[in-house]
């Protein structure tokens, strides 16, 4: 069975995840859970984590498609 197919998902879907955070960032919205407002910080570790998260799975798919 080839792993590619579920890393590229994987990997588009944190990096859509990561494009809504730059997102965030850029134009400043405010997120707020409850009464709580979500510091943009929050929104910088989340970013970050997503985008390397989706780095991670793109190099593992062209790994697998050199052996």
């Amino acid at each position: 069975m080839r792993k590619d197919p579920p890393l590229l998902v994987g990997g588009l879907f944190f990096a859509i995840i990561a494009l809504f955070h730059l997102a965030r960032l850029y134009y400043q919205i405010p997120l707020v859970v409850g009464e709580t407002e979500v510091p943009l910080l929050v929104t910088v570790i989340g970013f970050f984590i997503a985008f390397f998260l989706s780095l991670w799975m793109f190099l593992a798919v062209t790994s697998t498609k050199s052996r």
